[in-house]
This record gives structure tokens, sequence and C-alpha cells, in this order.
């Protein structure tokens, strides 16, 4: 808005949005501790690609509850194996778009 008070979007569909600044602060990332299921931290040890939690990626494209299992992995060990991931241009974005926005970054 004109006073900097509110965050005004128009869609594409012709819907309009309006948030206020306290309510994008209250909600940006980082601004306070979210609600999270507890997550006990796996450390990994030399044998740790024996162990590996492993997915299908096209299982992981098609079924929610695989893939809630696959973030739960990914969040407590940090690191966690796709497998049959087609060899087409943006199949690993498709995964990325599954869990989130993608974003550009630095690390390439």
């Amino acid at each position: 808005s004109e006073d900097g008070r509110q965050l005004c979007v128009t869609w594409p569909d012709g819907h309009r949005s309006r948030f206020s600044s306290s309510w994008l602060m209250e909600h940006s990332e980082g601004s306070k501790e979210t609600s999270r299921l507890p997550v006990e931290r796996r450390l990994w040890k030399s044998d740790y690609n024996k162990c590996m939690a492993r997915f299908d990626f096209e299982t992981l494209m098609r079924d929610d509850g695989s893939l809630l299992e696959f973030l739960l992995c990914l969040d407590s060990c940090g690191l966690v194996l796709v497998e049959n991931v087609g060899t087409a241009v943006n199949e690993v974005k498709r995964l990325c778009g599954r869990i989130s926005f993608p974003r550009p970054s630095v690390y390439g």
C-alpha cells in the first residue's frame, strides 16, 4: 500500500490479497520457532553409506506418505539417497517443487 503498512497482491485470476506488515513479520521465515515434530538427530558413522535411507524418485512424486518419510529422514540425518531419478532436464527440480518452492541460490 502507499503507506507501507500492507502488501497488496493481485493474483493472475484477479483475486486480491492484503497482508499487514505485522502479519508478514509474524509469519516470515526465521521470525519464531514454528511448531515441529520432535526430531532425533542421527550422527553419521563410517558405515553410514550401508544404512543410508533410500527412496524411489517416482514413489516420492506420487505418494505423500513416502514423501513425509523422506523429509523426516532428511531432517534427522541430513543426507538421503534418491534412486531412479530420470536423466531428463529438471527431474531434480520436479522433486524440489514437490517439497517446496525452489529458490535460486549461490550453491548452484
